[in-house]
């Protein structure tokens, strides 16, 4: 197995406006340009499924799940999701608050046992938006995290790990777990952010994390293979996450977790994961049961521009979702688990989406992350056209 590397993305798709449109996408021609991807990139396995108007419209996987073993991809695998799993602990939140449990703006003070505030500018509080929109001012504290990552599920409880990092008596509080500048006054994405988020869930709610997360989004959402852990997983189910070697070699990424799971650790397939941008295409509605209220879906794709974001592909952040320059209805998030790309994209002017998983491709280097986004445009693009 490769030694895995860790770092963060800003973990969203990157898509340009188009010139040319498409006639309705056929199987054929959405299978032709994927298999075309992989052969030109040398992934190891992707995985596609495209949506429109609350149903999925293509669905394909490509190359091997298992390269060892030699098993064929198919939808029906598990891939850690990495970053889209944030969007997932944004709809928790919501909940709650529709629920009058939880206020975007309160100081999240109100809803931890110990207090949180930046120690340079203490005056100021952290509200719960803030943590969403990624100004909170909390550091990266990449090392930190490297450390905290093993093999196997975290044996550190997300409370646990909340209360030695942001608590002024936890063993590993510094003021350097904080920026210079106040909350509030700057974007910088940081996955520390939605392990908080996490843990206020679990606060407020009574339930573990994860444990709320099945009963009220992942079940009625009707995607019942997915999971936070992998003690809950029959590791028959999962793909293998490869890493491109320096020769040219895939190599296979070790099953791995950390006690900030909220933030990107969700397993789930292609099919499955659309229900979930379903939802937010139909107001917070699935399958006749209502996941978020119309309100909350308008105000998680509220704008805000952030210097930043600003001359990127993003117009700006909303609550966990970006949203996409050049578009007034394009919405998306992505991660990057070690080797492997993971984006979702909705579009509610045309009511459609995609789900994207590809592993064993090195998006680090520049020509395939031109390819990558070449992809994903003409996905979306499908998507938009399609049956």
């Amino acid at each position: 197995m490769l030694k895995k590397t860790w770092r963060i993305s800003i973990a969203a798709v990157l898509i340009s406006a188009s010139t040319f449109t498409f006639a309705q996408t056929s199987d054929e021609a959405v299978s032709q340009r994927l298999q075309a991807f992989v052969e030109d990139t040398n992934a190891a396995s992707v995985n596609v499924a495209l949506v429109k108007h609350g149903a999925i419209t293509y669905a394909g996987a490509f190359r091997k799940a298992n390269l060892g073993k030699g098993i064929d991809a198919t939808t029906k695998h598990l891939y850690m999701i990495g970053s889209v799993s944030k969007l997932f602990t944004g709809a928790a939140i919501m909940q709650l608050v529709e629920k009058g449990k939880i206020d975007l703006d309160a100081d999240i003070n109100v809803y931890l046992p110990f207090e949180l505030r930046n120690p340079k500018h203490p005056e100021l509080p952290i509200t719960i938006e803030m943590l969403m929109r990624h100004e909170s001012s909390i550091a990266n504290m990449q090392d930190l995290q490297n450390e905290l990552y093993g093999d196997g599920d975290s044996e550190m409880s997300l409370e646990d790990l909340c209360k030695k990092v942001f608590n002024r008596k936890g063993g590993l509080y510094k003021e350097s777990n904080f920026e210079d500048y106040p909350p509030g006054a700057k974007w910088a994405y940081r996955n520390w952010n939605y392990a908080l988020l996490g843990y206020i869930v679990e606060r407020v709610s009574g339930a573990a994390y994860h444990e709320y997360s099945y009963k009220n989004i992942l079940e009625p959402l009707d995607m019942h293979s997915a999971r936070w852990f992998l003690r809950e997983l029959d590791l028959n189910d999962l793909a293998v996450h490869y890493q491109l070697t320096e020769s040219g070699e895939h190599g296979p990424i070790e099953y791995y977790g950390w006690p900030g799971y909220p933030d990107g650790q969700l397993r789930a397939n292609v099919e499955e994961l659309t229900n979930f941008l379903i939802m937010f295409l139909n107001d917070g509605e699935f399958k006749g049961k209502r996941i978020l209220s119309k309100d909350s879906i308008s105000r998680m794709f509220t704008t805000k521009e952030y210097a930043g974001l600003t001359g990127k592909a993003f117009k700006g952040m909303g609550l966990t979702w970006f949203v996409h320059a050049g578009y007034n209805s394009v919405y998306g998030h992505g991660g990057s688990p070690t080797g492997t790309r993971i984006d979702v994209l909705i579009d509610k002017e045309s009511n459609s989406g995609f789900v994207f998983y590809g592993t064993g491709i090195d998006e680090m280097n520049s020509e395939t992350w031109g390819k990558v986004k070449s992809l994903l445009h003409d996905l979306q693009v499908y998507a938009a056209h399609g049956k």
